[in-house]
């Protein structure tokens, strides 16, 4: 585990206290789990995305030759 340093206004720093005490665990836990839900969050949400787009060229005719082809056609061949 590595120590790190923030700041805080008054106000977060004020609720964070109160979580703190009503929940019984460090400020910093409380930190920690709140980071963890946010980077489940964010993977759950790149998951979904993916699941999303899974499929969306199925049917379509790609001739990967031919694409590349297009994209270089201003360049000279030497």
């Amino acid at each position: 585990m590595k120590r790190t340093q923030i700041y805080l206004d008054d106000k977060t720093h004020e609720f964070l206290a109160r979580e703190s005490a009503r929940r019984k665990l460090s400020m910093s836990e409380l930190i920690r789990q709140n980071i963890r839900l946010t980077m489940k969050h964010d993977a759950r949400k790149m998951l979904s995305r993916i699941e999303n787009a899974f499929g969306a060229w199925k049917g379509r005719e790609f001739e990967t030759d031919e694409y590349i082809r297009n994209l270089r056609k201003d360049r000279k061949a030497w």
